[in-house]
């Protein structure tokens, strides 16, 4: 019998990701309103790049800051945000990304779903890897099933996700 190995990638929506950065670019306040009552979160964000960026917006937003183009490359050059040099292509490549009739509410949604399936997925490995291991307890596996039980509620999000 040939074994294969199949490497999978977690979850993620990077274009959600896009669309949720590009609002607060476009929106500011009135779209991090919108995000703070779903409960995104930066580490919501599967690429670094992105969660780094939303933290910079929310920030930027936060104090009141000029969400203008050259200005926000000028930060995040300045606060090194990114991995790589920022330039203004790339600040309206992601408020484009945005333009109205984008439902932005639904990216958010998608952009934590994807984060949701993620931490499932690494939970329920955690628990698989405790059901092998004879050292470990009943009790620890069932603390993993409670951990994923409150992922799976969607009070939670709305509570702050303790879980975190």
């Amino acid at each position: 019998m040939n074994e294969t190995t199949t490497l999978r990638v977690p979850p993620f929506d990077v274009e959600a990701e896009e669309i949720v950065l590009g609002r607060l670019i476009r929106n500011g306040l009135d779209a991090l309103d919108v995000f703070n009552e779903l409960g995104l979160w930066s580490d919501d964000f599967y690429r670094p790049a992105h969660s780094h960026l939303f933290d910079y917006l929310v920030q930027t937003i936060s104090q009141g800051e000029s969400l203008a183009p050259a200005d926000l490359v000028k930060g995040i050059n300045a606060a090194q945000v990114l991995p790589y040099e920022c330039n203004e292509l790339l600040i309206n490549d992601l408020s484009d990304r945005a333009r109205p009739g984008v439902r932005t509410k639904a990216a958010a949604m998608r952009v934590i779903e994807a984060w949701e399936r993620r931490e499932i997925i690494k939970i329920a490995n955690y628990i698989a890897a405790l059901a092998f291991d004879d050292e470990q307890t009943t009790k620890e596996m069932r603390k993993g099933v409670a951990d994923l039980a409150d992922i799976l509620n969607p009070s939670n999000r709305m509570n702050g996700r303790p879980y975190r």
